[in-house]
């Protein structure tokens, strides 16, 4: 028993010895994040682990870690910090010999970000952190291939795309903000050429533009303003064959909407054009398609014969393996011009049994009763021993011409018409599906602008053959009203304000297949939108209809004689014109609405 007594004592004696010579060696430390954020959504980090060591080499066992301020953060026993509040709090570790060391955690608040968050490339915006950004990276690009930022927020956009901008403050504490680019949109000038002593310039429509303004310069002298409205072509007069004209294009439009200007020169006399190229550019391995142009005596030539070739005379273009080709036209230049050349490309497919060749519209179609259809093509794939239709209308039939299959012809029934088309061989069976929905409606608007008192103006765009309108109505859900009326509106008598109607047209009395439509109503107090108070003109109209003395940002909707929207726009200044020369002679519907009111108007297109 003695014998391990004194074993003992001398166990303990070496470890106090060891224990004693290890806290001298390695003084107590604190390592960890010392800065952490306080609990926000999307905000990291809320919690630190800290690590205590040196000194006896294990921790106290029953308090090893406290929190001077449990209010701004606690720690456990295993020396994990989380964030309470705002603030600083001292963090100390005892080990198990007594010894403690301290260390200083900061809480910070966590960080917001403001201000505008899109803007065009090439153009700035800025970006507002929160208080005290940390000294060295508040702010960081997720990718500056889009946008940039410096140390203030400063963004600066470079090419369209959106990113994400992060902003850290001076406790690490981070917060995000994703941030759009918008591209520059311009038009492609087309070079006019010289006749009558003028030239003739043309240019795309850009999306969102409602005005172009044109400036030019002769012979490299001083720019000479043209004009300014919404057109796509402008005409230089006065100037002589050997001249060259330089034209400036400046679109504009709705704020927000990002535009940059187009150059054109045009040097004279005029040189070669390779024309515009046409033809179908998707091709079966093993099967032809034609390009054409509309100049002639060029040469035809393929990027990549073994893809696909092309005969240079006749344009003839033979699919020889799966893959892109461009083919180019090439029309020889003369008098000291270059070469004139124009490309397009095709698209050489391992075709199925069946392939869309017509546009992908033509597989849904909607028409009135008597119209034909657009007609729906398919390519038959090599190995096809049938082909078959189910579903059309009574009217319209399938052809099949060699390699293609051609839906044609004019429905003779009302109705929705859900059609398939199979083929069938060696390769399988290969269907397509489509719609052809035969019918009549309209488009109808409340018209409050136009209603008298207690009362409430329904208009619809007028069905061309209608001869009467057949109707129904009732007022906060009572009884149901019919009549009939020969005129595309109807003035709804006995409505209070704050009652709301529910009108339907039922029938439009001389046209086929009609389709009812309804619309629900509301009779507002008086706003300031008078109705009288702008112009539309001329009436009829042959060329452009312009709207003018607009108080309010107003949306303006063009809708044909069968209710379909042909021209919509949000109209953000005092005035607003619509092109229609390229639309068809007859009525048209004109909706205006601003103010939670609507006014509508008939015009006549000749």
């Amino acid at each position: 028993m003695r014998k391990h007594y004194y074993f003992l004592v001398l166990f303990i004696s070496v470890f106090t010895v060891q224990a004693s010579t290890l806290s001298d060696c390695l003084p107590l430390n604190i390592t960890g994040n010392f800065s952490i954020c306080m609990t926000g959504p999307s905000h990291t980090p809320t919690t630190s682990q800290l690590i205590g060591s040196g000194g006896s080499g294990f921790p106290h066992p029953t308090t090893p870690w406290t929190s001077s301020n449990p209010s701004v953060a606690t720690v456990d026993m295993n020396g994990l910090v989380t964030s309470v509040g705002f603030g600083s709090t001292t963090i100390t570790f005892t080990d198990s010999a007594g010894t403690q060391v301290s260390q200083n955690v900061y809480v910070s608040t966590y960080p917001t970000i403001s201000g505008v968050t899109s803007t065009c490339a090439s153009a700035t915006l800025q970006l507002n952190g929160s208080l005290f950004p940390h000294p060295t990276t508040p702010w960081q690009s997720s990718n500056t291939a889009v946008a940039t930022v410096d140390n203030t927020g400063l963004v600066s956009g470079v090419s369209a795309g959106t990113c994400t901008i992060t902003y850290m403050n001076i406790g690490g504490c981070t917060t995000t903000q994703t941030v759009t680019i918008n591209p520059l949109l311009s038009p492609t000038v087309s070079c006019g050429t010289w006749a009558n002593n003028a030239m003739t310039f043309n240019w795309n429509s850009v999306l969102g533009a409602t005005n172009y303004s044109v400036m030019y310069n002769v012979n490299g002298g001083g720019y000479v303003f043209g004009a300014s409205g919404n057109f796509l072509t402008y005409t230089v007069s006065n100037v002589q064959p050997t001249d060259q004209v330089v034209l400036f294009v400046v679109p504009s439009g709705a704020v927000g909407t990002c535009f940059s200007g187009a150059f054109s020169c045009q040097s004279t006399p005029p040189c070669p054009d390779a024309g515009v190229l046409s033809g179908n550019q998707n091709v079966c391995v093993g099967d032809t398609t034609t390009f054409t142009s509309s100049v002639s005596g060029g040469a035809w030539s393929s990027s990549n014969t073994a893809i696909a070739s092309v005969n240079p005379t006749t344009g003839v273009i033979t699919g020889n393996a799966a893959g892109v080709a461009t083919m180019t036209y090439t029309i020889l230049g003369t008098g000291g011009c270059s070469n004139a050349t124009a490309t397009r490309t095709v698209t050489v497919n391992q075709c199925s049994n069946l392939t869309l060749i017509s546009d992908q519209s033509t597989l849904i179609q909607s028409l009135t009763l008597n119209a034909p259809i657009s007609n729906i093509v398919f390519r038959i794939g090599n190995g096809v021993t049938n082909v078959s239709v189910t579903g059309l209308p009574s009217g319209v039939t399938g052809t099949l011409n060699q390699d293609t299959y051609t839906l044609a012809g004019t429905p003779a029934g009302c109705g929705v018409f859900n059609y398939t088309v199979t083929a069938s061989g060696a390769n399988g069976i290969t269907s397509m599906s489509g719609v052809i929905s035969v019918i009549t409606t309209t488009s109808m608007f409340c018209d409050s602008a136009n209603s008298f008192p207690n009362s409430l103006a329904i208009d619809w765009a007028p069905i061309q053959g209608a001869t009467n309108y057949v109707y129904a109505y009732s007022i906060n859900g009572g009884p149901t009203q019919t009549g009939s009326t020969l005129a595309s509106n109807y003035q709804i008598p006995g409505v209070q304000l704050g009652q709301s109607v529910l009108f339907t047209l039922n029938n439009a009395i001389g046209v086929s297949c009609f389709l009812p439509v309804s619309v629900t109503c509301s009779l507002l107090a008086d706003s300031d939108f008078d109705a009288d108070a702008f112009s539309v003109y001329p009436n009829p109209v042959q060329d452009v209809l312009h709207i003018n003395d607009l108080k309010f940002t107003s949306d303006i909707s063009l809708f044909n004689a069968f209710g379909q929207e042909v021209y919509a726009v949000k109209a953000v200044s005092n005035s607003c014109n619509i092109p229609m020369s390229a639309l068809a002679d007859g009525i048209y519907l004109v909706k205006i609405s601003a103010q939670e009111q609507t006014k509508t108007i008939k015009v006549i297109k000749n």
